[in-house]
């Protein structure tokens, strides 16, 4: 099906902005906010195992994710990567700089602050998938 759309010229401007930075043509990105703004209704058959209805809910959740415009937070020039690596860099050299090669090594220590370490991680990592898991319910009810 075809379908022409006459949009104001700010809005026009916007999508083709969001289809630029999604690396899309102006008809992709205008057809995948669509499909997320208007889902197909899901349809369930009692009979039958409710697999086509699990892959609809999927690839609307694919398409809302894709449609989903970049976080500017997390979009840096090229200036300030340059800058990012290069304070990197010096804090490397001088943290190498610091240390002592004849310094023994605490093997102990070492394994304490590392189970420390992963400790954080996996607590990081089980409040983030609680908190995508009260996302997408909240989003999918």
């Amino acid at each position: 099906m075809s379908l022409t759309i006459t949009r104001s010229e700010p809005l026009a401007t916007r999508l083709q902005d969001y289809a630029a930075t999604s690396r899309r043509s102006a008809d992709e990105a205008a057809a995948t906010l669509l499909a997320v703004a208007l889902p197909a209704p899901v349809v369930t058959d009692p009979d039958t195992e409710d697999v086509e209805a699990a892959n609809d809910s999927l690839l609307r959740l694919v398409e809302r994710i894709q449609a989903t415009p970049p976080n500017p937070r997390n979009v840096f020039s090229e200036a300030e990567l340059r800058a990012r690596r290069e304070g990197l860099m010096r804090y490397l050299e001088a943290s190498i700089a610091a240390e002592d090669p004849n310094e023994p090594f605490d093997e102990q220590e070492w394994n304490r602050q590392w189970d420390a370490v992963e400790a954080e991680m996996k607590a990081s990592d089980l409040a983030g998938h609680l908190k995508n898991e009260r996302w997408f319910a909240e989003e999918f009810q």
